[in-house]
This record gives structure tokens, C-alpha cells and sequence, in this order.
């Protein structure tokens, strides 16, 4: 009989043991759950969405741009690299409508409102942008040197970066290595403008970012990046990418690329020998953009109207946009 109490006593107990095993256990998830809750911002998705909108309307609507992206920024407290990626995306208006001491106010809020690596890398590409605009070399080397450090050590574990910041890194890469590309080419150093954009694979992660990748078929077609094979060769390489950019530009509408692409076109086709040889080579492509039907030796003069005009119907939009929100 005492034998039999015992073996029931240490089956309660067990059965106690395991209840309160799983009432602990239990409990732990629940305060689990309500401190992840109360960690993650409360606005935190609403801002991914806005910084979204923002970062498409990247060359094709600076007023889009500057809207999504201040909004983001007021709802981003509590949440550091949504408040960074909208500061980031407002620096990109700064500096194409050439606010350069706006831009630098912006960036240095950045390095002071985050810890979140791709955004403060993105910030260090920005500022080196920002340099190469305002001729100084010495801080663009600054910047340059710490973009280099930030993007070693986020390539180190990348695979461990949730999808949107994957997403970012795509923007950051692309973007570090044009922004070098661009300012060793205007300080005539041309191999290191060449081996810089050889560091993008046009048919990689870029073609999943179109604003990234017009940049890129851009800068290549616009001369000195292609130096293998004939000048009639390196025309014809270069006359194929700007047109990529160009078919690309109108088909995702991006007025900006157009608008670069049409001028790359224009001074592609002004000296007579080389004009003649790529319409030969290029009918079909030469009547797509060949809206008015001009003749042979006017279409250089008309592309860069055309284009001239664009930019002007974009600066004229800024402008207008600026005085009615203001």
C-alpha cells in the first residue's frame, strides 16, 4: 500500500513539474512577445512604405522625393534607420537642386541618428557626391576611405541583412562605385574611373534597381570608360548603351536618364564620319529617336533640344512646385 502512495505521490509531482514547466514557459513567450512588441516602433512599417514611395520617385520627381521622405521623417521617432533612410533620401533632392549646405546639415544628422551600417554607408557615398560637387578632394578621399572600411564590413555578413537592407546594399554598392567612377574621371584619372565601374556587373543584382542601372548604362555610354578596340568600335559600344538607357529611360519613366541619354546621343552623332558610320550600323535605333524626322545633319542639334528641353520642364516644375508649397 505504501508503495503504491508513493509511486502516486511522484506521478503528482511529475504532473506539477510538468504543468509548471509549461507555465513558465508560457509566461516567458508572453513577456517575450510584449517586449519585442514594445521595442519594435510603432509607425516602423508606415515609414518603410513612405521611404519606399521616396526612393522610387529618384530621378523621376524630386517634389515626390521630398514628400514621402518628410513624411517618413515625421513619423520616424523611436525608429533611427527609418529616420536615416528618409534623411538620406531627402540629401538625394539636396543635391540634385544643388542645396549643397542643406546636404551637409542632412548628412551629419545621419551619422548622428543611426547605428544601422547600410544607412550610414549610403550617408558616406552621399558625402563623397557632395565633395566631388565642391571640388574637395581632400575630404572626398576622407569619405572615401570610410565607405571602403563600412562596405568591407557589411560584405563580411550581408547574408545576415534582412531583405530590405539587402535591397539598400543594391542602391549603396552601385552607387559608391559610380560616385568614384564620376570623380576619377573629372580629375582625369582615367584607369581608376575605368576599374571602378568594372566593379559593377551589368547583368548582376543591379538590373534590380532600374534608377541604379540607367546611372550605370549612362555613365559608361557617355565616353572614357569604354578604351578597348577602334574609336569606331568604342563609338559603336557607347552609342549601344546610351540607347539601352534611353528605351529604358522612356519605358520606366525616367525624364531624368532621357534627358542625359538624348545629350550623350547628341554629342555621339555631331562629328559627320563618325555620325555617318553609326547610322549606317544603327538605322532602326537612328528612327526611334528620330521623332521629327529631322535630316542626317540637323539630329544632333535636335536631340540636345529635345533634351535641354526636358530639363528645363523639370527645373521649371521644381521650381513651381517650391513656390506653391511655400
Amino acid at each position: 500500500m505504501e508503495k503504491v502512495f508513493v509511486h502516486l505521490r511522484s506521478i503528482s509531482i511529475s504532473m506539477y513539474k510538468d504543468r509548471l514547466h509549461k507555465f513558465i514557459g508560457g509566461t516567458l513567450m508572453l513577456i517575450l512577445f510584449f517586449f519585442v512588441a514594445a521595442c519594435t516602433p510603432q509607425h516602423s512599417q508606415e515609414v518603410d512604405e513612405l521611404n519606399d514611395k521616396a526612393y522610387v520617385s529618384h530621378y523621376r520627381n524630386l517634389d515626390s522625393v521630398r514628400y514621402y521622405a518628410k513624411k517618413a521623417l515625421a513619423l520616424s521617432d523611436g525608429y533611427s534607420a527609418g529616420k536615416a533612410e528618409a534623411l538620406n533620401n531627402l540629401v538625394f533632392c539636396d543635391l540634385m537642386r544643388m542645396d549643397f549646405s542643406k546636404a551637409y546639415e542632412r548628412l551629419e544628422e545621419v551619422l548622428n541618428s543611426t547605428d544601422n551600417q547600410v544607412e550610414l554607408l549610403i550617408a558616406d557615398v552621399q558625402f563623397m557626391r557632395l565633395c566631388q560637387r565642391e571640388s574637395r578632394n581632400k575630404e572626398f578621399y576622407d569619405y572615401y576611405e570610410k565607405a571602403v572600411w563600412r562596405l568591407r564590413r557589411i560584405q563580411e555578413d550581408e547574408r545576415l541583412l534582412s531583405e530590405r537592407m539587402k535591397r539598400r546594399m543594391v542602391y549603396a554598392r552601385s552607387e559608391f562605385y559610380i560616385v568614384t567612377s564620376i570623380y576619377y574621371f573629372y580629375v582625369g584619372l582615367e584607369q581608376p574611373s575605368v576599374n571602378a565601374l568594372k566593379n559593377i556587373n551589368p547583368d548582376g543584382e543591379i538590373q534590380t534597381d532600374i534608377g541604379q542601372f540607367l546611372s550605370y548604362l549612362y555613365n559608361v555610354g557617355a565616353g572614357g570608360i569604354i578604351t578597348n578596340g577602334t574609336q569606331e568600335e568604342i563609338n559603336q559600344k557607347e552609342f549601344d548603351y546610351l540607347i539601352r538607357c534611353y528605351m529604358l529611360s522612356r519605358q520606366h519613366n525616367y525624364p531624368y536618364w532621357e534627358a542625359n541619354s538624348l545629350q550623350g546621343l547628341s554629342e555621339h552623332l555631331q562629328n559627320k564620319a563618325s555620325r555617318d558610320i553609326l547610322i549606317e550600323h544603327n538605322l532602326p535605333s537612328i528612327q526611334y529617336i528620330n521623332i521629327d524626322h529631322m535630316p542626317d545633319s540637323l539630329l544632333a542639334g535636335n536631340l540636345a533640344q529635345r533634351s535641354l528641353d526636358l530639363f528645363q520642364s523639370m527645373v521649371m516644375y521644381i521650381r513651381l512646385r517650391v513656390h506653391t508649397v511655400r
